[in-house]
Parts: structure tokens; C-alpha cells; sequence
């Protein structure tokens, strides 16, 4: 009978005087059946007497009787005490326990049941709850637990209601129900969503449905990881009504997780027909990695590039060499290999607008000159063939400057000219204040005076070309400059190693105009000035040999210049980068209007008749661009000229824009109106954790309750006798009994049977 009331069910039987008595192992009570050990020792040890032919037998059988009424009582009660050590050991070992009643314990009594209660089942569905452990994801864990939590009617009495909530659904897909069935299988049907909304986020949404429950006891039991990036935003205040907050720990002390970073690609127009690094940042968990990158341009691989022996929590930059593409709009996607336990990060994905080949036009006198043909050099090398050239370069004298259309130009540069003429200033203003870059650099043929009449566009005015008392060194201190990140590198050869002989004499800095590199003396180097829509970037210092350094040792001057104008590029138009599991909403007039269809993940087309587009909905005058699952997604209008999926060749035409016309399907045309590309955010690969004090900090004193599942969960609001705790010290203490009596146990049953005679 023992056994069998012991093991009735897993969840415990019907509240008491004790409260609901629980095993924690349930499995452990089959060890009650070594209670028939005792009996069984009992029986085989008893004392059998003997017949014997003794004389004076009346007087033995006397007293024999009185001393058998006597053992077989200290018999008895020795059996009992075994059996009853035996069974407080199995129940200490089982995690038998008591829950703590509370005042109306009396009311509950009688009826036998637990009160009502409405319940929120929050379940965190971030990014970081994909990571694997033994063979589940951290949300797989949550689920199976917040499953057997529903179905504990010893928790949850008859009339308890209940409401599941996580951070990609919010509360407005959630309903109360009492269908402990229906709640399970809703439960079981969540999946992994890419999403970093905190937990404040998600417990809001806990207590606005609250706000509705009907039973006067309301809890919240969240279920997450306790990552620190999810509890890095304001907790919103808590209800007054709330009755207990259950933080439910599903997450693990291990980080075996190599995480790659967003693709770092540049937001301008890349040039057509060149290679392109994108830096890639890799970092690394509590193992050691030697992991390989594999990519792919529009679907198609391109190759593989091993990251190379990394450490524990270690990071590295690795520049990611992708091939040559076409003109055009293409999606990288880059693949880390092997997979580790986070898959969330190890796949990254970029939308890259590639154009035609920049051109600069340099401004030269009609001899050339020496600062001419450095520029030129340090642009476009000749020693490259001219389809890997980075840049065109448009050779013009100042007489030709204001017959020359500047439009396509990315920049104009005056090198070393020695006197522009009032056309070629006129014609450099208008190119200026349409949107383009003017770059001055001086040299020995630049003549002051005739650079009066373009005082107008100067940051500066140019007094005089004087020689430095002594070598004058660059002070580059503002290294978040766009025009000097490259020089942010400890490891990079910076400007500031270079020295000049030479150096302009500039008069006051004007109005608008920045000081971007000064000499060690504080005067300035480089000068920037807005006009209009563009800008003018003026040089004190030469590349040309009498004036410094900077020629003859010009790898600084090179990144210089390459840098400026990698600045001034083009940005890509209908190219942006989301978070994944973020809510985007554009206006659909800006796309164009009516009627729009979205192409993705990753299509490896952006947006061909491969990619199946879907009609999008418009609601006040609002598109809502999906972001899950990640990759590569395109928006298309319908209209426009029926073509084919854009070739390269068709690609030449347009030099910023994006792809040309699709088609949707039954014989509709289409345009690509915007490319984006959608990633978790990295924060989800940082597995920090939360220490449970800390959680528990952030919420007022004795309401919180943060558990792992390994801990016995308190029911909240209820006060009165602990558990049976006082199992474990009883069952040590009647095993010390236990060995003492069977140390002893010659002095109840006597010498061995063979060396005694029993009458």
C-alpha cells in the first residue's frame, strides 16, 4: 500500500494538511521494494528451536515462554524500524516534498484542489534561444517544460486560465483559454524566430494580458535564456495585480558558438569588373576554431577562404576576396563551415550595387607635369591592365576644362596647375555646386596670385609656397575621419611617418570649411570646405619630390587619395540592410505605388521570374517589407517594359541604378524598385548571461522567482509550512542507525544457530 500511494502519479498527490506531497524522481520509489529485504532477513535469521532430551524440562519451558513473549516484540519493532529506514531513504532520494499552504490551506482541504489561476505563458523566441544543447535548441527546452508546466494540475486548478505570448507574436495574437490540451498544442507549435526584441518587450506584453485575465491570482512564467543583450532595455513597471513572476532559465554556462559579423560592405557603387575585399569580423566561443568561409554571388558559389586557427573567445578580421561581378545589383550570401551550436550567425548576407569604372578628371598643364603623373600613377597604376584599373583617368588642360562635360566625373583634381583661367573656375564652381568633389593638390608650377579668382570656392586663400624651417611632419589625430579610418590601424603605415620641405601658406580657414589634418605646428594640412551640393578639398602638402616625402615614400599618399575617393563614390541607390525579424515599413510611394510584389530570401536573381513574387499589401499609403526568414530580398512594381532577367551585357546601360525589368509571371512586367538584405542581429550571437541574482534585482524585493529546471519551483502567494525538507537530515541520520544495529545485531538474535541449542 506504501508503494502503490507513493507512486499514484508524477505530479503528486491532493493537497493536505502538508500541501500537494511530490516526487521529483519519481523512479526512485521502486526502491521501496528493498523493504522486503528486512523481512526477508527476518524470516531466514529467526530463532528455530531445537528438540533436546534435557531432565528438569518443566523448569525450562517456564521460563522459556516469558523470554519468547519478550524477543519476539524487540522482533517485531527491529523490522519495522528497517522497513521504515529503507522508505525515508527512498523518499529523500526521490525529492519527496511538500508545497507550503497558506491561509485558506483549511478551505482547500475539503475540496481537494488547487485555487485558479491565470496564467501567461511567455516563451523568449530570440535568436539566441536557437542554440543547441545535447541535441535540443534552448527554445525546444522551454516548450517541453512549459508543456508539463500546463498540464500540473496541482499548480493550476480546475477554472485556471491560460495565454501564450512570445516576442515575435506579442500580445495581440494571443487569447485566454482553459483548454490545457489546446494551450499544450499551441506551445508545441512554436518555432525559432530571428528576432533581439528584449524582455521588456516581451513582459509587456505579459502584463497588457493580464490586464483581461478573470481570475483574481495572475502569474507570468517566462521562459528565456537570460542572455544580458535581452535585459539590456528598461523593464516596464509591474501590475499591481500580478501575483507571481516566474523566470523559467532554459539557457546554459557554455559558448561553444563562432559567430560570424554583418558583411562590412561598403555603401557606395562599387567599380564593374574588379575584385572587392569586404572585411569579415569572426569571433570565437570557449573552443578553439579553425573554420572555413564559403560564398556566393547570386546564388551561384564563387569559392572558399579559410579563416584560419583561432583560439577560445578570440576575434579576427578576415578580408573576404570576392571575384569580379558584372554591372548590376548582386546578393552575397557567406557560409561558415562547419556549423556549430548557433546556426543564426552562420550565414551572412549583403545586396551590393556594382557600376561602370569611376572617372577622374585631371587637370594638368599642357607640359604634364611631375605631380601630374604621380596622381595618375597612384590612381591607376599602368602596370595594371586597364580592366582592373580602380579608376579612368580623363587627362584635360586648363583651356579644355570649360569645354569638357565634368557631370559623369566622380572628382576633378588640379594638379599642380599652374594657372586655371576664369573659365576653368566657372566651370569648376558649377561642377561643384551640382554634387561634385574638386581636390587641389600644389606643386613647384602653382602660382598664388592666380588663385585669386577662385578665392570663391577655396577653403582657404593661398598666400604664398614657402620652404619649412625644418622637416614639418602631418598630425592626423582625427582618425574617425572617413577621409583617414585606414589609418586607424596601429598596424598600418600612417601619414603621420611622412615629412614635408615645402608647404602652401594658407590665410584664415573660411566659413564652412574643416581642418581635417593639421601639420605638427598646428597649421593646416588638408582643408574641406561644402559648396553648394559638393565640396572642395585643398592640400598644403605635395607628393612632388622637392616638396617632402610623399612621392618618393607614397603608400600613405596613395591610401590618401584612394580613400577620398572612395568617399566621394556614388551611394547605391534601393540598396538598404535590415535586421532580421525587425517590422520595416516604407511608403509605397516611394517605391513607385501600386501594385508591388516582394521576391525572396535570397533569390538568386533578385527578383526573376525564379523567385515566385508575392502581392504585397498597401494600407495607408504603408508597405511592410518581411524580413524572415533571413537573405536576400528584392520589392518589385509592376509595369514597365517586359524583359527577361537583366544580362550583363543589357546591365551595361545603367551605372547606378538598379536592376532592370523583371518579370512577375503570366507575361507581366516588372521593375525592381528596392534591394535589401536581412541578418539576425549580432547581439544575438553574444551568449553572455545574466547572473540570477542580478535578474532578480530588477524587479522588486521577494517577486521575482528565477529557477533552472533543476530547482523546485515555489507556488507564489502562499505561505505557511515548508516542504519536507527535514527527509534528507532524518534519512542520514536512521543510516547511521542502521549500520550501528547491524553492528550490534548478535545481542537481539543471539549466537550463530550451530553453536546454540533451543529447546
Amino acid at each position: 500500500m506504501l508503494l502503490g500511494a507513493m507512486m499514484v502519479s508524477t505530479a503528486g498527490l491532493s493537497p493536505g494538511c502538508l500541501g500537494a506531497i511530490t516526487l521529483g524522481a519519481p523512479w526512485v520509489a521502486w526502491g521501496l521494494l528493498a523493504g522486503l529485504v528486512p523481512i526477508v532477513i527476518h524470516l531466514v535469521f529467526r530463532q528455530r528451536p531445537r528438540r533436546q532430551v534435557f531432565p528438569a524440562m518443566r523448569f525450562l519451558l517456564a521460563s522459556h515462554s516469558a523470554a519468547t513473549r519478550a524477543h519476539r516484540l524487540k522482533h517485531l519493532l527491529l523490522l519495522m524500524c528497517r522497513i521504515l529506514l529503507i522508505g525515508l531513504m527512498v523518499g529523500s532520494l526521490s525529492k519527496l516534498t511538500s508545497s507550503a499552504g497558506d491561509e485558506s490551506a483549511a478551505a482547500r482541504l475539503g475540496a481537494g484542489s488547487a485555487p485558479a489561476i491565470s496564467a501567461a505563458i511567455a516563451l523568449d523566441d530570440s535568436a539566441s534561444m536557437g542554440y543547441r544543447y545535447q541535441g535540443q535548441t534552448r527554445l525546444q527546452w522551454a516548450i517541453a517544460w512549459a508543456r508539463n508546466l500546463v498540464e500540473d494540475s496541482v499548480r493550476f486548478g480546475d477554472g485556471s486560465q491560460f495565454a501564450v505570448v512570445t516576442g515575435s507574436s506579442g500580445s495581440q495574437e494571443a487569447a485566454w483559454t482553459a483548454d490545457r490540451r489546446a494551450v499544450s498544442r499551441e506551445i508545441g507549435a512554436l518555432r525559432l524566430a530571428n528576432h533581439d526584441r528584449p524582455m521588456g518587450a516581451l513582459l509587456r506584453s505579459a502584463y497588457q494580458l493580464l490586464a483581461t485575465a478573470r481570475c483574481e491570482q495572475r502569474e507570468v512564467y517566462l521562459f528565456t535564456d537570460l542572455t544580458a543583450q535581452s535585459w539590456r532595455k528598461p523593464l516596464p513597471e509591474v501590475p499591481a495585480s500580478l501575483s507571481g513572476l516566474f523566470i523559467l532559465d532554459v539557457g546554459q554556462d557554455e559558448n561553444r558558438n563562432v559567430a560570424l559579423s554583418w558583411l562590412q560592405v561598403p555603401d557606395r557603387v562599387l567599380p564593374a569588373g574588379l575584385p572587392v575585399v569586404i572585411p569579415v569580423l569572426v569571433r570565437t566561443g570557449d573552443l578553439p576554431s579553425d573554420a572555413v568561409m564559403e560564398f556566393s554571388v547570386d546564388g551561384q558559389p564563387r569559392g572558399r577562404q579559410p579563416v584560419g586557427p583561432m583560439g577560445p573567445n578570440s576575434e579576427a578580421e578576415v578580408a573576404l576576396a570576392v571575384p569580379a561581378m558584372t554591372q548590376g545589383t548582386h546578393a552575397l550570401t557567406v557560409t561558415l563551415q562547419p556549423e556549430d551550436a548557433l546556426a543564426c550567425d552562420n550565414r551572412r548576407f549583403a545586396v551590393v550595387s556594382v557600376g561602370q569604372v569611376p572617372q577622374v578628371t585631371l587637370v594638368r598643364d599642357t607640359a604634364g607635369g611631375e605631380v601630374a603623373t604621380l596622381v595618375a600613377s597612384m590612381l591607376a597604376p599602368a602596370t595594371l591592365p586597364e580592366p582592373q584599373r580602380p579608376y579612368v583617368i580623363r587627362p584635360v588642360s586648363p583651356d579644355e576644362l570649360a569645354t569638357v562635360e565634368l557631370g559623369p566625373a566622380l572628382a576633378v583634381i588640379f594638379a599642380d596647375v599652374a594657372a586655371p583661367n576664369e573659365q576653368a573656375w566657372a566651370q569648376a564652381d558649377r561642377y561643384v555646386r551640382a554634387g561634385g568633389a574638386l581636390i587641389i593638390v600644389p606643386g613647384s608650377n602653382l602660382s598664388p596670385e592666380q588663385y585669386v579668382a577662385g578665392q570663391a570656392l577655396l577653403p582657404a586663400a593661398i598666400q604664398a609656397v614657402v620652404d619649412c624651417p625644418a622637416p614639418m611632419a602631418l598630425a592626423a589625430a582625427a582618425l574617425e575621419h572617413p577621409y583617414l579610418r585606414p589609418f586607424a590601424d596601429a598596424g598600418s603605415d600612417s601619414i603621420n611617418d611622412r615629412q614635408a620641405f615645402k608647404r602652401l601658406e594658407l590665410g584664415p580657414v573660411g566659413p564652412q570649411a574643416t581642418v581635417v589634418v593639421p601639420f605638427a605646428d598646428h597649421k593646416p594640412a588638408l582643408i574641406e570646405r561644402p559648396v553648394g551640393r559638393g565640396r572642395v578639398i585643398l592640400l598644403a602638402f605635395s607628393p612632388a619630390g622637392r616638396w617632402g616625402q610623399f612621392g618618393t615614400q607614397a603608400g600613405p599618399m596613395i591610401v590618401l587619395l584612394h580613400t577620398i575617393l572612395e568617399s566621394l563614390a556614388p551611394r547605391a541607390r534601393d540598396v538598404e540592410s535590415l535586421s532580421a525579424g525587425s517590422v520595416v515599413r516604407r511608403s509605397s510611394r516611394s517605391l513607385g505605388g501600386p501594385p508591388l510584389f516582394i521576391a525572396g530570401p535570397d533569390a538568386a536573381n533578385l527578383g526573376a521570374a525564379h523567385a515566385e513574387p508575392l502581392p504585397v499589401e498597401v494600407e495607408n499609403d504603408q508597405v511592410t517589407l518581411p524580413t524572415e526568414p533571413p537573405g536576400a530580398w528584392c520589392v518589385l512594381r509592376e509595369g514597365g517594359v517586359a524583359a527577361t532577367a537583366p544580362s550583363p551585357d543589357a546591365a551595361q546601360a545603367e551605372a547606378t541604378g538598379p536592376a532592370g525589368a523583371e518579370v512577375l509571371g503570366a507575361g507581366r512586367p516588372g521593375r525592381v524598385v528596392l534591394h535589401y538584405s536581412a541578418n539576425v542581429a549580432e547581439a544575438e550571437s553574444d551568449l553572455s548571461r545574466l547572473d540570477r541574482a542580478a535578474v532578480r534585482g530588477s524587479f522588486r524585493e521577494g517577486l521575482a522567482v528565477v529557477a533552472g529546471p533543476a530547482d523546485r519551483l515555489p507556488q507564489a502567494g502562499r505561505r505557511g509550512r515548508p516542504g519536507i525538507e527535514w527527509l534528507v537530515p532524518l534519512a542520514l541520520a536512521g543510516l547511521c542507525l542502521l549500520v550501528v544495529e547491524t553492528l550490534f545485531a548478535n545481542r537481539f538474535y543471539g549466537p550463530p544457530r550451530d553453536s546454540r541449542a533451543v529447546v
